[in-house]
């Protein structure tokens, strides 16, 4: 009887998420997206009004350690694919460096407002259309002296006077130990881009916000029922929403416009060990029976040395070694579903929904960490919502079992 309703609640909460994460997605045509080949894209078959928008994936041009506003003469380009990372393009190249990126876009574009979503690329850029300027993020140089790094997702909008659009990207980096463009450019009508900005922003400014109300609410019910699962929690729900005003189209540029990006940066990385540690405090103080001591410690150990290294080093050291702290949360999540497990199949009192709300946030950093290593295209509506979602369930689930189990 305990197992059959288990499995309805796993089917329920699971419907539930899958529900309200894909109604919020963008609606995409049946079309398929034309494709960038040799630093061409071909827009014989796509209506900008009637297809929407599309992502400029493909072959481009490429032009190491220059910076081009216009088409150069007599300079032979590479062939890459974008988007993507330098190191990617050649295992020669550093992520140290500069160059320019360029697509032709041929269609019926003339006299029509076009609109062109530019992601955070590492970790400056400059956009030219038909050799004239229409956005910038950060300030491109040749080196650290005449840089500035910087990163927010933008739109640039212009209206071709031809249907040729000759796209130049000119991305620069000196302080990452990632170079070039890493997420999707997307093309459509001006309207269209607008709102796709606006969408990714207001889920990220919501996922945000909603966190920080959580945390709140958990810091008040800790109050009133001094357990320090409930503190912890509210301290992990804090850390998150930290996450997300600097991260994904940074919210934080928008609401502080001025605020350092080194000091954001390190704010970024930083926040990742902690939640972890808050985490790892909270999950071995729940699931204390089914945990080891000396694993906890040395899940401690760990994210206060990331986080040492993530304050005191240089960007390109701590952003080196986020790939080894990826790999340890991969450990670290699979050892909390081992956990789970035991719970579920003991029948532990009170802790079903808590188990099935920890497995499904255990899955979206899952997912989340694959985005980030490009193995997934992100999803933000499924991130931001998503978080949003099971950090509620999960703190509802949470203080009945924190209120049920005997050990406080």
């Amino acid at each position: 009887m305990n197992f059959t309703i288990t499995i309805f609640r796993i089917k329920y909460l699971l419907s539930v998420f899958l529900i309200i994460t894909s109604a919020c997605g963008t609606f995409a045509t049946n079309k398929s997206a034309p494709l960038a080949l040799r630093g061409q894209l071909d827009l014989a078959d796509w209506n900008l009004e009637q297809d929407g928008i599309f992502n400029l994936y493909g072959t481009w041009e490429f032009y190491w350690q220059q910076l081009l506003a216009s088409p150069p003469v007599n300079i032979v380009p590479e062939l890459v694919r974008a988007p993507d990372l330098w190191i990617n393009h050649d295992a020669n190249k550093s992520s140290i460096g500069f160059g320019t990126y360029r697509l032709q876009v041929v269609g019926e574009l003339t006299n029509k407002e076009v609109g062109i979503y530019l992601p955070s690329m590492y970790t400056s850029h400059r956009v030219f259309v038909n050799g004239t300027e229409v956005g910038h993020i950060g300030q491109v140089g040749t080196d650290r002296n005449t840089y500035e790094p910087f990163w927010q997702a933008t739109i640039a909008k212009f209206t071709p006077t031809s249907d040729t659009i000759d796209l130049m990207i000119q991305v620069a980096n000196f302080h990452h130990s990632k170079g070039g463009i890493s997420e999707q450019i997307m093309m459509g009508t001006a309207t269209d881009i607008e709102a796709l900005l606006a969408k990714n922003k207001l889920a990220d400014k919501v996922k945000t916000i909603g966190l920080l109300v959580l945390a709140l609410i958990m810091l008040v019910l800790f109050v009133i029922k001094r357990k320090i699962h409930i503190l912890w929690f509210a301290i992990f729900s804090l850390c998150w929403s930290i996450r997300g005003a600097f991260s994904s189209t940074y919210p934080i540029f928008d609401w502080y416009p001025e605020f350092n990006w080194f000091a954001a940066i390190r704010v970024e990385y930083v926040i990742l060990p902690l939640t972890l540690l808050v985490g790892i405090l909270i999950f071995h103080r729940l699931y204390y029976k089914y945990t080891f001591n000396w694993a906890k410690k040395v899940a401690i150990i760990i994210c206060l040395l990331y986080a040492g290294i993530t304050l005191l080093s240089p960007v390109f050291w701590f952003t080196s070694l986020l790939i080894y702290f990826f790999v340890f949360l991969g450990i670290t999540l699979f050892y909390v579903l081992i956990a789970i497990i035991n719970t579920v199949i003991h029948s532990e009192k009170g802790s079903t929904t808590m188990s099935i709300s920890i497995v499904l946030i255990v899955c979206l950093f899952f997912y989340d960490l694959i985005s980030y290593q490009q193995l997934v295209s992100p999803n933000p509506y499924i991130l931001n919502l998503g978080y949003l979602i099971i950090f509620y369930l999960l703190s509802g689930s949470m203080t009945y079992y924190a209120l049920s189990i005997k050990k406080a």
